[in-house]
């Protein structure tokens, strides 16, 4: 009996860790974005390693983070190491059958693969060699 529910939970949290993102509840990764997320790790896809916000932008940026807004307009604040003041770009976003985040600053749409979404958390494929690992502030 105790093995019979270990495997029934091992591949329910399979199920549900799974790459491939679903609407949970009747409500779709669109809903659950709208809020500020913060960048926090990079992991080489080819490598596993992970390098945080000042690492991998060489020391050059300390903090950055996204607000998704619920008019499908986000701002991207960057705050440079040595500066009080974050520097922002606005635009806007869309989500495309649950599995894209797409972005347009200015005339193109710049796709990012969403590879797990949970509430607070956010894993998405920048490139073939970037996984960026957001957060959702509270």
């Amino acid at each position: 009996m105790k093995i019979r529910v270990f495997i029934l939970s091992t591949v329910s949290l399979l199920f549900l860790t799974s790459a491939t993102p679903v609407k949970q509840n009747g409500i779709g990764i669109s809903e659950k974005l709208i809020g500020t997320w913060t960048w926090t790790t990079f992991i080489s896809a080819e490598t596993k390693q992970e390098l945080s916000m000042e690492a991998f932008t060489q020391m050059q940026v300390k903090e950055m983070k996204t607000e998704f807004r619920s008019d499908n307009t986000y701002i991207e604040s960057k705050l440079k190491k040595g500066n009080k003041d974050y520097i922002t770009v606005n635009g806007e976003w869309k989500v495309e059958n649950e599995e894209i985040l797409s972005l347009k600053e200015k005339a193109n749409w710049t796709p990012a693969k969403i590879l797990k979404f949970a509430n607070d958390s956010l894993l998405l494929q920048m490139n073939p060699k970037i996984v960026l690992l957001m957060v959702k502030q509270k």
